[in-house]
């Protein structure tokens, strides 16, 4: 029966608890072990009162008298475990009597803690939700915000027992502008790290333990534990502040709790973004009616009259501007039709602009008013129909009175004809100018040409070289002149045409290279493979830009060099923005000068001009002409260091054309090795960059003893052609080419010379060695690339070197063409006539455009050079003609115009009339040469 008895109250869930009359433990159930912690052996022989009375002990014992005194006993209490953790439990205890005797008591005791706890959760819940509703009511009530949030501070403060409510609002950089709540003033008053986080991160943040957090070590010397959360008082996106909140005491149910507190934060948000939005509407209210008054204000003291009809056209407003203008008192318009102050002759036409004013909403005419007594005044009228939605409700108007305008625009237009015609004169002038003295001075430079190359003696050359120089410097002032003239006059358009561009950019700097190397300089032209091949611009004006700037660049540089480089800037699908730059090694400007020099008529120096000459027009020109590219000019300069001219312009990329196949010619170059021989890196530079684009294999070496040395490392597979640069210190190009002939692998192997000096004896020299060109840099990839094929044989041209090819006999290898020459001056004639059959050409001269028409009807030419001013028949009207003969043969003879014009729209002219190209006089054998070769290559 006892083990029966036992095994009942050990299978018990509640402590059982038994003890003798002196209150000493001696049954000890296994609930008990767990829910005090005490073992069994522990427990037994030990006074109950003292082992889990804790605190509490002396409220215990009275317990344990009342058993003894034989009454039952049923309480709620805290007793404590092992640990010394309180526990909340019902006791139910009753003594133990047997007969008449008192054995001792029981007691169970049930763990109640939880229940205790839920209530106790549940009482805050419903005090938080009493705050919610509190807050709410306040919300309808309160429209101040620093109000609102102070009530629902102490509303959250009393019903959440929260040690700290703060609420601090912030500006629109969220910087914080009022603190505000209830707790220590402490803490309430400053900004806490947590809520800076909060506002960075635009999200809210809980803190489990405050003396656990780093954010929070500010405030632990206020509040020593407890936790605290930190929520956006935001709505719409908009963030007005944060709310802080802080309880040293227990969280009953943190996710629930967490969730009622941002409920409230949002519905504070929502409060204050309601009250902004209110204040925001009762200002725009205001300013609204102060506009209305401000607008009405204008609207009658108005210098322009304003009617407003409706969708009858009845007016049903007018400013007094309108009534004094038409002669009305106040108020005698409105219900009128607005006809009554229309002219009679317009009113039609008004009618029929008021039909479309349904759909036509602005609309801007000019009509004539009638007065009320009759008279007339002209008016400019802007009408802009009136809608409510989609609905049409009438047309408001605002009309000028335009009699003094008219009277200016009659004034003003005098003027213009007047201007317009002097204008013309002026341009009249100076193309006539331009004609005349180009006309003589190509007679002028031209003979002297001839002259020098006659048998003469050195005095006699001395003399024409010099004439040729004062006729050279007398034609650019004339041009500089001109150019400035016509920038002055806005007469200068751009013409933009496709044109290869590493070829055009070498050949422009190539222009200029005699006159570099006759100084000792070198002229060097780097223009990077990756650029596209062909552009869209205007080349004869960059060509001018370059030019300018290149011979100032050698006119100020004693020694040294002259680079000219260009890099992509940026591109698009249609154009592309280049960055070119010219630098030198001269004199250096001023830094105080650098930005007058793109003034007119200014140089960094007046006494330069003396020494170097010019008009101080380059620059200013220079300017205003990649202004018109769509570009900027700028100068970096070191006093005696040199300078560094820049400038950008914008060019147009072609249409993507299908790739033409790689000619057969060119394919045989292929893989050709190739050793360049130069000091200069820049140079090294370019060469390696061209003979890479046709698939070459160059190597690159600084001096001649380098070279040598890889010659003789490369036996097995020798080099096919050497570039050696002639002036070169330590050992130059003619002693290495010496050094290479010796070496028996590569004594027959062809060598091309590149000089920056062409001195005196150079060139015979050149062709005593046995060199097999003989070029001036800076070289042309067209001019380098040709005379390798000739060299080569991959020209198909059977024509055998007898001396080495230079840039003036590279032509002889190219084909020679019939040309017809247009040209009326005797002296013009002649020049041309010894130009053109120097490179071999066929040439008939006709003396106007009339007999260039009686020849093309028995004779084929291959291209036309055609003057433009002669007499019986010009050559725009030849051209003219020829043009419309090609539409019934379908031909197309190219047409190079010839002139001696200058001015603004005379190339223009020339290719609007049909002509292919365009060449100034006075003529340039080099220049002409390019001309022709570009125009037969258009043609092919």
């Amino acid at each position: 029966m006892e083990v029966h008895l036992q095994t009942l109250i050990d299978s018990i869930g509640d402590a059982i608890v038994a003890t003798d009359t002196e209150g000493q433990v001696i049954i000890w159930n296994p609930a008990a072990e767990k829910m005090f912690g005490y073992k069994k052996k522990e427990a037994q022989g030990k006074n109950i009162d003292e082992l889990i009375g804790g605190p509490e002990a002396k409220k215990a014992r009275k317990i344990t008298q009342r058993i003894l005194k034989r009454k039952i006993s049923n309480q709620i209490a805290i007793r404590y475990n092992k640990e010394g953790k309180p526990i909340t439990v019902s006791i139910t205890a009753s003594p133990v009597i047997y007969g008449q005797y008192l054995l001792g008591g029981i007691a169970v005791y049930k763990d109640i803690s939880d229940l205790v706890q839920k209530d106790k959760q549940l009482e805050h819940a419903n005090r938080l939700l009493r705050a919610i509703s509190d807050i709410n009511q306040t919300i309808i009530q309160e429209k101040n915000p620093e109000k609102l949030l102070k009530k629902a501070a102490s509303l959250l403060a009393e019903n959440g027992k929260y040690d700290l409510v703060q609420f601090i609002l912030v500006d629109s950089r969220l910087k914080p502008v009022k603190f505000m709540g209830h707790g220590p003033k402490k803490l309430l008053n400053r900004f806490p790290l947590c809520a800076e986080k909060v506002l960075k991160a635009r999200r809210s943040l809980f803190i489990p333990e405050i003396k656990d957090s780093r954010l929070c070590r500010s405030c632990t010397k206020e509040v020593e534990s407890g936790w605290a959360a930190t929520f956006l008082l935001e709505h719409n996106k908009e963030i007005f502040g944060v709310m802080h909140v802080g309880n040293a005491h227990d969280v009953f149910d943190q996710s629930s709790e967490i969730k009622i507190l941002e409920e409230i934060s949002s519905d504070l948000g929502f409060a204050l973004y309601s009250i902004k939005k209110e204040r925001e509407k009762k200002l725009a209210e205001k300013e609204i009616k102060r506009l209305q008054q401000f607008y009405q204000t204008i609207i009658t003291s108005l210098a322009e009259g304003i009617a407003v009809e409706d969708t009858r056209g009845i007016i049903t407003f007018v400013n007094p501007s309108l009534e004094k203008l038409l002669g009305y008192k106040k108020g005698e318009l409105l219900g009128q039709h607005w006809s009554v102050f229309i002219a009679d002759e317009e009113v039609e036409r008004i009618k029929e602009k008021s039909k479309k004013r349904r759909t036509k909403t602005r609309e801007q005419y000019e009509t004539i008013l009638k007065t009320k007594d009759g008279h007339f005044i002209p008016a400019l009228i802007h009408a802009r129909s009136l809608y409510s939605g989609n609905k049409f409700n009438g047309v408001v108007s605002v009309i000028t009175d335009i009699s003094q305008l008219k009277k200016i625009q009659e004034e003003l237009k005098k003027s213009r004809d007047e201007a317009l015609a002097a204008s013309k004169a002026k341009s009249e002038f100076l193309a006539n100018m331009s004609h005349e003295i180009r006309t003589p001075m190509n007679g002028i430079i031209g003979m002297i040409e001839l002259a020098l190359q006659t048998e003469l003696t050195e005095e006699q050359r001395q003399f024409l070289t010099a004439a040729r120089a004062s006729a050279e410097s007398l034609l650019t002032i004339l041009n500089d002149i001109l150019d400035f003239s016509k920038i002055e006059a806005r007469m200068i358009e751009l013409i933009p045409t496709e044109f290869k561009l590493h070829d055009s950019l070498t050949e422009i700097v190539a222009t200029l290279a005699l006159t570099a190397h006759k100084k000792g300089l070198e002229l060097l032209c780097h223009v990077p493979p990756s650029l596209p091949e062909r552009v869209v611009g205007d080349l004869s004006r960059l060509r001018q830009i370059i030019l300018n700037l290149v011979s100032n660049a050698i006119k100020f540089t004693e020694e040294g060099e002259v680079t000219v480089e260009v890099q992509e800037e940026s591109r698009t699908e249609k154009d592309i923005i280049l960055h070119f730059t010219v630098r030198d090694t001269g004199i250096g400007i001023p830094p105080d000068k650098l930005n007058s020099i793109f003034q007119p008529f200014v140089q960094a120096d007046a006494s330069l001009t003396r020494k170097y000459g010019g008009t101080g027009l380059g620059l200013a020109i220079t300017s205003q002409l990649v202004n018109l590219m769509g570009g900027k000019i700028w100068v970096e300069s070191e006093l005696q260091k040199g300078s560094t001219f820049h400038f950008t312009v914008k060019l147009g990329l072609p249409e993507k054309t299908e790739e033409k196949p790689v000619p057969g010619t060119l394919s045989a170059l292929y893989g050709l090795k190739v050793l360049i021989v130069d000091d200069n890196a820049t140079n090294r530079l370019i060469l390696k960059e061209m003979l890479q684009s046709w698939r070459m294999k160059p190597v690159e070496a600084a001096n001649g003893p380098t070279a040598l040395s890889l010659i003789q490392s490369q036996t097995s597979e020798p080099f096919d052609l050497f570039l050696l640069d002639l002036s070169m210190p330590e050992m130059d190009g003619f002693t290495l080419m010496e050094e290479i002939r010796k070496l028996e692998q590569v004594k027959d192997t062809p060598i091309i010379i590149l000089t920056s000096a062409d001195r005196v004896g150079d060139f015979q020299r050149a062709k005593e060695m046995g060199a097999s060109a003989y070029l001036v840099k800076p070289v042309r990839p067209s001019d380098l690339l040709d005379t390798i094929m000739v060299i080569k044989g991959a020209t198909g041209l059977s024509k055998k070197l007898s001396e080495p090819i230079t840039e003036q006999t590279l032509p002889e290898f190219r084909a020679k063409y019939k040309i017809l020459l247009a040209e009326d001056n005797a002296i013009n004639q002649k020049v041309a006539l010894h130009l053109l059959q120097k490179k071999g050409h066929s040439v008939t001269v006709a003396e106007n455009g009339q007999e260039v028409l009686e020849k093309l009807k028995t004779e084929d030419f291959d291209l036309i050079l055609m003057d433009v001013q002669m007499p019986v028949m010009n050559g725009f009207e030849a051209t003219s003609k020829i043009r419309e003969m090609e539409k019934e043969t379908g031909r197309h003879i190219p047409i190079v115009a010839m002139t001696a014009h200058a001015m603004k729209g005379d190339r223009e002219k020339c290719l609007e009339a049909g002509m292919d190209d365009y060449v100034s006089k006075p003529l340039y054998p080099e220049e002409l040469y390019k001309v022709i070769e570009r125009a037969m290559t258009k043609k092919k």
